[in-house]
């Protein structure tokens, strides 16, 4: 069981990570894009 949960939170803590990086190369490519999000609407 100790295993288990010790694996379970490696990955976690990587998933967390990844998410980071990703956040930040978003970021950083809305900053330097020309482009304007205007958010979603949905149309009827």
């Amino acid at each position: 069981m100790k295993d288990t949960r010790r694996f379970l939170w490696e990955r976690e803590v990587v998933h967390f990570q990844r998410f980071g990086e990703m956040l930040n190369t978003v970021q950083e490519w809305m900053a330097n894009s020309k482009h304007c999000w205007m958010g979603h609407r949905m149309e009827k």
